[in-house]
């Protein structure tokens, strides 16, 4: 019986214990002796759970604060657009949450079996897109940029209304599907669409993996995207190898044309990602 009137007393104080320890305030050493460590500077906020009064942070240009269950740092304004920018790989370094990782597993990088988290897949393919982003490459893809905005124009535009958002963001994708991957198929670029849509919620979701839950959602529509998209790529691979292939100048052939730095070629599994 007294432990059972004791037990919200505990609780109580050490729920109060919690607020104290995130709130206090760490004091800065002096740094004199050589196994003192001096004390970041962070920016206002906290990344624990959210208070009364943590919005007041939020006004300042700099400030951190718990996304996703991660800790992020929020720079606001061309300020800190610019200093991102040019302290990439010096100061920051690209970052994604690591339960990205179970909506686009660790794939083979090559055939040579060798696996390759989201992250250190990014830093691969970004090393590919100037070659294709160049002026001279975009002049080539005026001509395919205007045949879609074309057929738009007539399939989605030509109505009393529209509602521009989807409209706008159906086009962009039936774009990037052209110039990143090839996809001509309208049918095509409209199962990708809706794979996008299941998989968007489940990225900025808690990521819980129970049936029904838009984290799980996620996960299954990317499976499924990425093997429909990796038998393209094998299609696409097929005619390369056989010389039948069309000339597309999409970024897709350019990564089946292109081998990495130790000269192997990429595989189907990592070009679906």
């Amino acid at each position: 019986m007294e432990f059972l009137f004791l037990l919200p007393l505990l609780l109580i104080l050490a729920f109060l214990v919690n607020i104290f320890l995130k709130t206090r305030k760490p004091q800065p050493t002096t740094g004199n002796h050589p196994s003192d460590e001096k004390v970041q500077l962070l920016p206002p906020g906290r990344t624990g759970l959210p208070l009364i009064g943590e919005t007041l942070d939020y006004f300042s240009k700099v400030f951190r604060t718990s996304l996703i269950g991660q800790p992020v740092a929020i720079l606001c304004g061309p300020e800190g657009n610019k200093f991102l920018f040019s302290n990439e790989s010096k100061l920051v370094q690209l970052w994604y949450p690591t339960h990205l990782d179970k909506i686009f597993p660790k794939v083979d990088n090559t055939d040579s079996g060798v696996t390759s988290s989201t992250n250190e897949q990014s830093k691969v393919i970004r090393k590919q897109l100037p070659a294709v982003l160049k002026l001279e490459n975009l002049i080539n893809h005026i001509g395919m940029m205007d045949t879609v905005m074309k057929q738009q124009l007539h399939t989605e535009w030509n109505r009393e209304k529209i509602t521009v958002v989807p409209t706008v963001t159906k086009f962009t994708l039936t774009l990037s599907c052209r110039f990143f991957l090839g996809i001509e198929d309208p049918k095509m670029v409209e199962e990708i669409d809706v794979w996008i849509k299941e998989i968007d919620p489940g990225i900025m979701s808690i990521p819980i993996n129970f049936p029904g839950t838009y984290f799980n959602r996620a996960i299954k529509a990317s499976k499924v995207m990425r093997d429909k998209i990796k038998l393209f790529v094998r299609q696409a691979k097929n005619d390369l190898q056989e010389g039948s292939a069309s000339e597309s100048k999409s970024f897709m052939m350019h990564m089946l044309r292109t081998a990495d730095e130790n000269g192997q070629f990429f595989s189907e599994s990592y070009l679906s990602i």
